[in-house]
This record gives structure tokens, C-alpha cells and sequence, in this order.
């Protein structure tokens, strides 16, 4: 009988071993030499043996199968910390203290290489392998690198110089080199290229180049001097302004007008100081800010010229003498015929041009210089009236014949003449 009594309990102490199953308890009473073993102890032992068969029966009907060292599982799923998993894995911590890992997997001397912990953060002290590349934690970065050394690197370290930011850049060649930044991005939505400090808002829409979006929006060049200057956007007006100076040389409104030193300009382009050309500018007319004053450029040459004579003659007329000299002038190419003296008069004043004015009749001289240098058209075998009044109401004509042949007639004669400027 005690000899029975020591194989229950080594059958009991393998399989609580073996399976894991549910515990197994042996109520048979411990027994001395000499005692008697009662009815009662024999019902005791027959009990521990059922709930022996059973705890076996369990053990073989579980999924858990050992291979060499390993167990495995190869039907069903998993839950630790829940009793009805819905995935092959689940693991499940209800109320998990601070700092608590739901799992947790190192070495003896980094002990969380790996871990998730219970708020689903998961930190990683190694290398993972990501498309060729490598995904690893170094001081709260995360970095992904190529073949070639070039690192994306998003900064959430949670310190005082906490960056928040996507940093991209490569390992410079050498031993020991150190890391290069070459673009960084702020949450913000700043983006700097070969600076760390961006202060503007970039981004990039290809095909259409670099787009610079938001309420004043500013696209700023910086020299190494500490230069500064940027177009911005400033209501309807483009500018350029000088951040060193704090100028605004340049403003485009919506309308295509340009100012320069004028903020807000009212012409195709106005300046708001002076204004300096040194080959000239091509138009017939300068004038005032308003543009209801304005003066012909050719006048103005003319005016500017050595003599301040005309530059040109209008259509129908002749020069006489050298351009812009003082002594110069257009004679009427053709004569004209009018009822009397003052018709005639009257008649070449109302003649103009936009760059030499009111025409006039031909005084004695210009006419009598028209004819000798043979500026215009059948100045002889006629008498054609001058601008000259004798005493009487006379007027005088040249050029009955020859150039030189001077007569008077009567003011009230129909006669010819010709206009000069």
C-alpha cells in the first residue's frame, strides 16, 4: 500500500510539468508503517485517479505540440490578457500602470531593444529592414537611410530644443564625419533648404515650378552679406522689397501698372521721383502725372538741338537750311490760292503741328530763301503773296519772273501764297 501512495504522487508531480493543465491535488493521507489503509482512503485514492485520467486527457487534447526545445500552436488564435482573441495574437492589459510594456524583447545589456508599451508606442533600439534601407531609433529620431548615406530623419525628441521637424541630409565621407542637414520641414509647414531656421512657407507643384501660397506670401533671396530681398504679395500689389532697407522700390497692381518709388502707381509706369534715360525712350509725346499735359518729344529735341531749329517737316512741306539750326525752316512744297490777302492768312494759321505748332504766310524773307535755294514747287512765273503790308492796302508779292521780282496788290485780290512753320 505505500508503495501506491508514491506512484500517485510522481504521477501527479509529471504531469503538472509536462501540460500545464489544471492543477491536480492528491487528498490521499499520508500513511506510516503499520497503519491500516480504510475503506474510506481507497475511495480517496480512487477519486485522485480519475481527476489523474482526466488532467491526462486534457493534456492530449490540447494544440500546444513540442518540436525538439519549441512549442508551437498551429490551430486557433491566441489571447493573453483576454479570454476570446480575435486575431492569431492578441494581447490585452486592462488598467496598465505607467511605463507598463505589453511586450518587451532585449539582451542582457538593453533590455527593451524592442518594446510596445501599453499606450501602443513602439520603440525600436536596432535596425529594421525597410526597402533597402534602414529604420532605426538613435535619440528619438527616426531615420531611414539608402546605399548611398542619405538619411530622412523626423526629430520628436520631447526636450527643450524639441525641433518637431522632418529633417533630410546624409552622412558626410570619412571616418567619424559628421551628419549634414539639407532640407528640413517644420510641422509648421516651413521648408529651408541648407538652413535650419526656415521662416517662410514653401511648396513645390511640379510641372509648374515653385508655387509660394498663402496671405502675403513672400519669395526672399538671401545673399551671405545679410542682403535681403524678396517679392511679396501685398493686397493686389506685387512687390519687391529690400528686408535690409526696408524699401519697396518696385509695386505692380492688378492692372499692370509699375511704380517705381511709388506704392501705388496710376500709370503704365510711374516713377515717383526722377527719372533718368540715357539712350532716349520711344514715343512722340511726354507728359504730366495726370497725362492731360504733355509736350512732343520732337520738339523738345528740337528745342534742345544747337540752333532749336526743326528736326523735321510735316507732310507737303520742304525744309529750308540744316536740321535743328536756328535759321530753319518748312516751306509749303505746293502753293495754294486764296480770294484775298487776309484769307491767305488766315487760312496757314489754321494749319498745326503736334511738334512745331501753328503754321504762318510766308514772310518776305523765308519766301525769297525758298526761291534762291529751290525749296519747292513753281516759285517763279507767278506773283505769290508774302506776309509783308505796305502803307497803303497793298500787300507785296515775289516772283513774277525771277526770284527777286517784287509788286504790290491790292489786299482784296484772289492770288496765290504758300504756308511756312
Amino acid at each position: 500500500m505505500k508503495n501506491i501512495i508514491r506512484f500517485c504522487f510522481l504521477l501527479t508531480f509529471g504531469v503538472t510539468l509536462l501540460g500545464k493543465a489544471e492543477p491536480i491535488t492528491i487528498t490521499t493521507p499520508a500513511v506510516t508503517s503499520g497503519d491500516l489503509i480504510r475503506a474510506e482512503d481507497w475511495n480517496r485514492i480512487r477519486v485522485d485517479l480519475e481527476s489523474l485520467s482526466i488532467g491526462l486527457d486534457i493534456l492530449t487534447n490540447q494544440s500546444w505540440f513540442p518540436n525538439g526545445s519549441d512549442v508551437y500552436f498551429d490551430l486557433g488564435n491566441v489571447g493573453i490578457g483576454t479570454s476570446n482573441p480575435q486575431s492569431s495574437l492578441e494581447i490585452y492589459k486592462h488598467s496598465p500602470l505607467p511605463g507598463w510594456f505589453l511586450i518587451q524583447a532585449g539582451t542582457n545589456t538593453d533590455s527593451d531593444r524592442f518594446s510596445v508599451e501599453s499606450d501602443g508606442d513602439v520603440s525600436m533600439d536596432g535596425n529594421a529592414l525597410v526597402r533597402g534601407g534602414n529604420v532605426y531609433d538613435s535619440d528619438g529620431s527616426l531615420s531611414v537611410s539608402g546605399e548611398e548615406n542619405l538619411y530622412l530623419v523626423t526629430d520628436w525628441d520631447n526636450d527643450a530644443a524639441d525641433t518637431t521637424s522632418i529633417i533630410f541630409g546624409k552622412n558626410n565621407a570619412g571616418s567619424g564625419a559628421a551628419f549634414e542637414e539639407l532640407m528640413r520641414l517644420t510641422e509648421t509647414g516651413l521648408l529651408g533648404l541648407a538652413t535650419p531656421s526656415p521662416f517662410q512657407t514653401w511648396s513645390s507643384l511640379p510641372p509648374a515650378g515653385i508655387e509660394v501660397f498663402g496671405d502675403g506670401a513672400k519669395l526672399a533671396l538671401n545673399s551671405a552679406g545679410g542682403n535681403r530681398w524678396a517679392w511679396q504679395i501685398n493686397g493686389e500689389m506685387l512687390e519687391l522689397f529690400n528686408d535690409t532697407t526696408d524699401v519697396t522700390p518696385i509695386s505692380l497692381n492688378s492692372g499692370g501698372q509699375i511704380g517705381i518709388n511709388q506704392p501705388a502707381p496710376q500709370r503704365d509706369l510711374h516713377v515717383g521721383s526722377v527719372a533718368r534715360f540715357d539712350s532716349g525712350i520711344e514715343t512722340n509725346l511726354w507728359c504730366n502725372q495726370t497725362g492731360s499735359g504733355c509736350i512732343s518729344q520732337l520738339l523738345v529735341q528740337s528745342l534742345l538741338a544747337s540752333g532749336s531749329g526743326p528736326q523735321a517737316c510735316p507732310s507737303g512741306f520742304t525744309m529750308v537750311g540744316g536740321v535743328g539750326q536756328s535759321n530753319t525752316f518748312c516751306v509749303e512744297t505746293n502753293e495754294r490760292v486764296a480770294t484775298d490777302f487776309w484769307d491767305a492768312k488766315a487760312i496757314c494759321r489754321g494749319l498745326s503741328d503736334s511738334v512745331l505748332g501753328a503754321a504762318h504766310l510766308c514772310s518776305a524773307s523765308h519766301w525769297y530763301e525758298a526761291c534762291s535755294t529751290s525749296s519747292g514747287n513753281a516759285l517763279t512765273g507767278n506773283d505769290e503773296w508774302v506776309d509783308q503790308v505796305g502803307a497803303t492796302s497793298e500787300a507785296l508779292a515775289y516772283g513774277g519772273s525771277v526770284c527777286n521780282d517784287i509788286v504790290s496788290l491790292d489786299v482784296t485780290t484772289n492770288n496765290s501764297f504758300r504756308c511756312c512753320y
